[in-house]
């Protein structure tokens, strides 16, 4: 996202990153047609992988290569936008944002300031779920990454340099790294999802992609013919990688090498009169990328905030916002601090980076270790936002998360008189179970198995979130809650509680079709009468399993809201609006027709 001027500028570079951040920006914004517009940060990852690769090599090769002066020149490019970004984003918080929010964003701005907000964003959630879109400082996971990659990469060429000073060593070294960083984004895409698309590791390659182009091509660049074909080549992949992909494929992996593929072509083109990359509006936003970029992103967040990033004239008003955000940032802050600094001038401005850096995350950390400092707005809003963390004390102990045991877990007194099991949806009941005990001494049992739907031979769909999760056995699970039940008294009944239109649709957040959370036979990509049919007759045979030794209760879907209920009404009260939340019973019943069907089966 960064941009870099030298003597060697680049305008067709330049107009490569106007194209990447404009499929980027308006992906975010929902923009139709722009579903994989997310591949534009992949574009990105193999500009800075050519253009740092080629400091460090051209430096090293004139022997006036300066570590601290490559370090400095980073961060003067990317603190102080990111410094301001942050530092306001922080004071409008206090006045505009709830606590549990408010403590996010100051947890966020840490972790975004000390470029490790990829690592933070891997332990919370995936990129693509709903819950990380309303995140003010999501995208800055991008900028920890190409940090990591810049402080790595200098001292990695030196060390070569310094032992064989050839590019031929250097060009087997980035083979070789960028070959096992694109295999373990490969098999991770399939095995953890959202740690390969956090993670450097996974990343690397397509940076180590970037700095093999300036390596072997950057001295001898194509013929007209040929670079235009490459141009055009690579622009028609990285425009069909903006088309074909969406939220539901496989990323990074094996896909991020089309668009990987086609900056490359870009890169090795080198046609700096193209019409493509060189007209004055891919050079106006080139220019700005870096801006448009790190403002984009939180007005989309605000939008979604007032649940206006549906409403095409907000969308059109963002947009316009967001370049005039750029703008001021390109112009004030961006290019502030030109020129050539002595050794003295650069060790002050680094130390000087430092302490902004501290002057920033001083608050922030404060604002994380107080809650998001309550009190600050009306108290009827903040009890209804602190309501997001009223959660059975016993959830994690009584759910069991992965594994191929259910971990029975006991409520009330000691006579059972009930066995509850489901996913983590039967976890919702126990408190109501527990309060209509009619005896002290009666309770029940929880069975609880996260995510899964307990029924037999179901298996996670790839790509959903069930199936990214390690250690997952929910089949196995089923089977052994099967055997289990043939030792208990036949007398106590079972109630089974679950998400039973996840298994059967998917999940009905996103905006549009999801793939089934299970499937049995074979997986599809969406719910087919087919897929639906299938698992409602594997769900009527374990039901029937379950029944012919005890009464068996079915509890019908719980209502899905689509939405955050604690966190919609507590911005509702916060901006005076008093209404009610929910969805039509219609709404309940279309979602929830297979499952009803398949109970009454």
């Amino acid at each position: 996202m960064t941009s870099t001027r030298s003597s060697e500028f680049r305008s067709d570079i330049n107009g490569l990153r106007a194209w990447a951040v404009l499929v980027v920006v308006l992906y975010h914004f929902a923009i139709p047609g722009f579903g994989g517009g997310f591949v534009g940060v992949d574009v990105f990852f193999v500009i800075s992988g050519f253009l740092m690769t080629g400091i460090v090599v051209r430096g090293l090769e004139a022997k006036r290569f300066s570590l601290l002066g490559f370090y400095l020149a980073r961060a003067k490019r990317i603190v102080p936008a990111l410094w301001v970004l942050c530092a306001c984003l922080l004071m409008l918080g206090w006045f505009f944002l709830l606590p549990p929010d408010y403590k996010t964003l100051g947890v966020h701005s840490v972790t975004a300031m000390g470029f490790s907000s990829n690592l933070r964003f891997w332990g919370e959630a995936g990129y693509f779920d709903v819950s990380s879109h309303q995140k003010w400082l999501l995208h800055t996971w991008s900028l920890s990454v190409e940090w990591q990659f810049y402080m790595l990469l200098p001292v990695a060429v030196m060390l070569l340099w310094r032992l064989w000073p050839r590019r031929g060593v250097l060009v087997a070294a980035s083979l070789v790294g960028a070959v096992a960083s694109l295999v373990s984004s490969v098999w991770l895409t399939s095995t953890d999802a959202t740690q390969a698309f956090y993670s450097l590791h996974t990343r690397a390659w397509e940076m180590l992609v970037g700095g093999l182009v300036f390596l072997l091509a950057s001295q001898r660049p194509p013929g007209e013919v040929a670079g235009r074909l490459a141009e055009w080549t690579g622009l028609a992949f990285i425009a069909l990688s903006v088309l074909v992909f969406d939220v539901h494929s496989a990323w990074p992996g094996a896909n991020a090498m089309l668009p990987v593929a086609g900056a490359v072509l870009v890169l090795w083109a080198r046609r700096p009169q193209s019409w493509f990359t060189g007209n004055s509006a891919a050079r106006w936003l080139g220019d700005r990328s870096y801006s448009v970029y790190l403002w984009h992103w939180p007005v989309v967040v605000a939008l979604t905030y007032v649940n206006l990033l549906k409403e095409p004239a907000y969308v059109v008003a963002g947009l316009v916002v967001t370049l005039l955000l750029a703008g001021a940032s390109y112009r004030w802050v961006e290019t502030w601090g030109q020129g050539k600094p002595t050794a003295q001038g650069k060790a002050n401005r680094l130390a000087g980076y430092a302490m902004a850096v501290i002057v920033l995350c001083a608050p922030a950390v404060l604002i994380w270790k107080f809650e998001g400092v309550a009190g600050r707005m009306p108290a009827i809003a903040e009890l209804a936002a602190a309501e997001a963390e009223n959660t059975n004390p016993l959830s994690r102990k009584c759910i069991t998360p992965e594994g191929t045991s259910i971990i029975p877990c006991r409520h009330g007194g000691p006579e059972r008189r009930l066995i509850l099991m489901g996913d983590s949806h039967s976890g919702t009941v126990v408190s109501a179970l527990e309060a209509s005990l009619p005896n002290p001494n009666d309770g029940f049992e929880q069975w609880s198995y996260a995510a899964c739907p307990m029924i037999r031979g179901a298996l996670p769909s790839p790509g959903t979130f069930t199936h990214q999760r390690k250690n997952y056995h929910c089949a196995a699970a089923v089977e052994q809650a099967i055997k289990a039940l043939e030792t208990i008294d036949p007398a106590i009944p079972l109630m089974i509680v679950t998400r039973t239109s996840l298994a059967l649709h998917g999940l009905n957040e996103l905006g549009s079709p999801q793939p089934p959370e299970f499937y049995i036979g074979t997986p599809v990509r969406t719910a087919t009468p087919e897929s639906v049919k299938a698992l409602q007759e594997a769900y009527v045979d374990t039901v029937c399993t379950f029944a012919a030794r005890r009464r068996v209760l079915l509890l019908r879907p719980i209502p899905e809201m689509g939405f955050d209920v604690p966190q919609v009404a507590s911005r509702q009260l916060a901006a005076g609006i008093r209404s009610e939340i929910g969805i039509p019973f219609e709404a309940y019943v279309e979602r929830n027709k297979s499952a009803w069907e398949m109970q009454d089966a």
